[in-house]
């Protein structure tokens, strides 16, 4: 391990970056905890998607909640995963980070959907609104997910492009071990695959594999940050 990188490394840094990293990995696991125990599957009819809200508001409101103190907590991790590099690899750890930080800024944009679709569901149940206007919810609360989805590939999108750099400053860095190197770079290769599906079939599960991708290479890289730091 180069001695100019570990004499510059700020453990106290590294140590809490590698927290935020864990931490935001297991936060988000209770979201897909919640999500299937509470909300479930997908309704099949467009009406379903407003009728059903009333009884997932609160839970809706948790698991988006979850999800935001997730993008939130991967922040400060990324930076100190950056920090952690940039002596030995200054460029490729600079631009992981400002990709990855970028992306999840966008996803947090996209992170609250029950707050824009809570006016909808208001108007849905006037005593004045007809049939057809409730169609036409029905269709403008969809069209709403849509741009909340769109939002969020795209943050996958900037993230999986983010983990590939950061993958490569680490095979030339030797401060992590290679194996896990080679692992983010080939997470961070899955996830933009998994995008390009995203691309041509929005409702493929391929998000949730990045989901996942997400939630073991950041808890991997996280855990190991915490042993570099008082190592």
């Amino acid at each position: 391990m180069p001695a100019q990188c570990i004499e510059k490394l700020d453990t106290k840094m590294t140590f809490l970056g590698g927290i935020s990293g864990i931490a935001g990995s297991l936060i988000l696991i209770c979201v897909i905890f919640i999500v299937v125990l509470f909300i479930g599957e997908d309704p099949s009819s467009l009406a379903g998607w407003v009728e059903r809200f009333a009884s997932i508001k609160h839970v809706r409101a948790i698991e988006n909640s979850f999800y935001m103190l997730t993008l939130t907590l991967w922040i400060p991790f990324y930076v100190s995963l950056y920090r952690t590099l940039y002596r030995c690899d200054p460029v490729f750890s600079l631009f992981g980070c400002i990709i990855c930080t970028i992306g999840l800024s966008v996803m947090i944009v996209g992170a609250l959907p029950h707050i824009a679709v809570t006016p909808l569901y208001e108007i849905y149940y006037f005593d004045s609104t007809s049939n057809t206007e409730k169609a036409s919810i029905a269709l403008i609360w969809q069209a709403i997910w849509g741009i909340f989805d769109a939002i969020l590939y795209a943050g996958f999108w900037l993230v999986s492009v983010g983990l590939v750099l950061f993958g490569t400053a680490m095979m030339s860095s030797q401060i992590f071990k290679k194996w896990l190197a080679h692992a983010t770079t080939g997470f961070g290769l899955v996830c933009i695959l998994s995008v390009f599906f995203l691309l041509l079939d929005p409702n493929s599960s391929a998000a949730f594999l990045i989901v996942c991708s997400l939630i073991l290479i950041n808890g991997l890289l996280g855990f190991n940050m915490i042993r570099l730091s008082v190592r």
